[in-house]
């Protein structure tokens, strides 16, 4: 029984010295900002489909229209632009998001190096990479982040990168099954133990 004991115990400080760093299985996205060029910021709202999934790309585009938007946004002239993820621009091949949030800390790390930006022109739809690496703040009770990541326009648009900010809530890894059934299990045999070490001798 003392090793079974011990292995618990041993099981719990492994487990807790490496908790804090969560692995995200995706961000319902809620809103957000973009300051373009350094001057105008943009309010973002959630898309067609507001959640950025880790290890999945989302979004198609045409000339006219994006579907599977995560957020969408007004610069002020007219032309509505959307943010998706993509795997390439048809030169360069792009990861697919995946972060973690550390509970410890409270902050959240994501890759988005395959965010795109789609807007609309008088010539049709033009999308172009914005993509870098989102870093913020998590709460580890409500769930909630806000992160940001600079980028430039490549085709020098702007001196100034543009300024992404997203908010929402995050949807973590979940432990696995087994390791719940342990916890169970020695919670089960543990009560087991104290009600025989409490029982009259017979």
């Amino acid at each position: 029984m003392k090793n079974i004991l011990a292995s618990f115990c041993l099981y719990l400080i492994c487990s807790t010295s490496t908790a804090e760093i969560i692995e995200i299985s995706s961000l319902n996205i809620s809103g957000g900002s973009v300051l373009i060029g350094g001057t105008t910021n943009v309010a973002l709202l959630p898309g067609d489909d507001p959640f950025i999934r880790m290890g999945d790309y989302q979004g198609t585009y045409d000339m006219s229209s994006v579907f599977g938007g995560v957020v969408t946004g007004n610069d002020g002239t007219g032309f509505p632009f959307y943010g998706l993820t993509l795997s390439s621009d048809g030169t360069t091949n792009y990861s697919a998001p995946m972060g973690t949030v550390d509970d410890t800390l409270g902050t959240i790390s994501v890759d988005l190096s395959s965010w795109f930006a789609w807007q609309t022109a008088p010539s049709g739809g033009v999308v172009f990479n914005q993509g870098g690496i989102a870093t913020g703040l998590y709460d580890s009770i409500t769930g909630e982040f806000t992160m940001s990541w600079d980028a430039l326009i490549a085709d020098g648009t702007f001196p100034d990168p543009n300024t992404w900010t997203l908010t929402g809530t995050v949807n973590t890894v979940p432990l696995p099954a087994g390791i719940w059934l342990f916890i169970s299990g020695m919670v089960a045999l543990l009560g087991f133990r104290k009600r025989r070490l409490s029982s009259p001798d017979i």
